[in-house]
């Protein structure tokens, strides 16, 4: 059977075992042949190792499922992000400390998962909106008991939702508990009911969506560029606790340039199209390279001793263009989200509409496009490249743009025309 076979078969309502899938997609997703190999600690999961697990989870969903249905593409979404869940277990298991106890640990298997799948689910044909959900189902999965457990602020549950659906996370979250044996068991059943019992109160799914159209109705006359800078701080705002509705965000609306500069930070590994990107759409942006500067002190753009001169230089350049309100794009590789955070910080400073351009294609497309460069990267330094890739999440910066070739698969943030003249 092939992928697309597979996933058809799901929207129409099949219900393929972990065995199934594994033999399909396995190629494309070599993890899945690993989660047999990988333990888990007996005390939360006597059930067995992870493939077991995600067995008995899957088997779960399917009961959900069948008393519960949902339309095709929110269904392959669910089961999907459901199989995929612990995927980065075999790269995040260790034995280590837990509350005074030696135990099998995965630490941020979530969020590793996340990023692993971010280009890699690129290989089969599926809608970004389902990608994007399955990235958000896993990034997300461990998050509705820690709402509930720590009684988190509402912010805490509008920066879980504003990517993620809640009740689709909730279904996905209690077919893990029911796909496990562990002594805790009723009491985490009884968390997650509390938990879509609070996201319904809260009203926390769409919440984004209704903050832009409140922006949208507040000012109908304000440039895009300026409504989008107020939008993207409002909603910064919504998930860091400091505004809890759109009105007491209306200030922002009236407290910025009409024209702001613009900072586009570009996301993606080496040979993505990055450079294309900017010659192709982003002709009238400053472009503040690495690789040029590199080029420019060292006169070898494989030169790393001059690294923190580089570094010191380009954020001196970032400087000049963000003082005189200009549009600048950051041309580097920024693959972690500590790298970027500085620089996010630095346009924020400025007043600056600042967009995170997240460009993306299959690995095996990036890797072609590399040895066809002029200056390749090593291959073992793609690799290193792709597994280090931390996703950005769309609260990073005010916008979030996902791109392949000069298609928008995802715009967050964005209000009037597509920016960039992306289709």
């Amino acid at each position: 059977m092939t992928p697309n076979a597979l996933f058809a078969a799901v929207r129409a309502g099949a219900t393929p075992d972990i065995d199934t899938f594994i033999a399909t997609l396995g190629r494309d997703l070599p993890l899945l042949e690993r989660l047999a190999l990988t333990p888990q600690d007996k005390g939360w999961h006597a059930e067995g190792d992870v493939r077991i697990h995600t067995g008995m989870v899957l088997d779960a969903l399917y009961a959900d499922l069948a008393t519960d249905p949902l339309p095709a593409d929110a269904r392959l979404a669910l089961i999907l992000g459901t199989l995929l869940h612990d995927l980065a277990k075999p790269l995040t298991t260790r034995t280590g400390e837990s509350r005074g106890q030696m135990r099998v640990l995965a630490p941020r298997h979530e969020s590793v998962g996340r990023s692993w799948l971010a280009l890699r689910l690129l290989s089969f044909d599926l809608p970004y909106a389902v990608v994007d959900e399955v990235l958000a189902l896993v990034g997300s999965h461990h998050e509705p008991k820690g709402l509930v457990n720590k009684e988190a602020p509402d912010a805490e549950w509008r920066r879980v939702a504003l990517g993620c659906p809640m009740d689709r996370l909730a279904r996905l979250e209690l077919a893990d508990m029911r796909g496990r044996r562990c002594d805790d068991w009723a009491a985490n059943i009884e968390t997650i009911a509390l938990f879509r019992m609070n996201a319904e109160q809260l009203g926390v799914d769409g919440w984004a969506g209704r903050w832009r159209a409140h922006f949208q109705a507040a000012f109908p006359g304000l440039p895009d560029g300026a409504r989008d800078r107020a939008l993207g701080e409002a909603v910064r705002g919504a998930v860091d606790g400091r505004f809890e509705a759109p009105e007491a965000a209306e200030f922002l609306g009236h407290a910025g340039p009409d024209a702001p500069a613009e900072l586009v930070v570009l996301v993606g590994p080496s040979g993505v199209g990055k450079s294309t990107f900017v010659a192709k759409h982003l002709r009238d942006h400053d472009v503040v390279s690495m690789d040029d500067l590199r080029d420019e002190l060292a006169g070898d753009l494989s030169e790393q001793a001059l690294n923190g001169q580089v570094r010191q230089a380009a954020r001196e350049r970032l400087r000049v263009a963000l003082r005189a309100g200009r549009k600048v794009v950051w041309d580097a590789t920024s693959l972690r989200r500590d790298f970027r955070q500085p620089l996010v910080q630095l346009g924020l400073d400025y007043r600056a509409l600042v967009t995170i351009v997240a460009l993306v294609d299959t690995p095996d497309a990036i890797a072609r496009r590399n040895r066809d460069r002029p200056n390749p990267v090593p291959d073992r330094v793609l690799a290193g490249q792709l597994e280090g890739l931390e996703w950005p999440t769309r609260h990073e910066a005010h916008r979030l743009i996902v791109a392949r070739g000069g298609r928008a698969l995802l715009a967050h943030g964005v209000t009037g025309r597509m920016p960039y003249g992306l289709e």
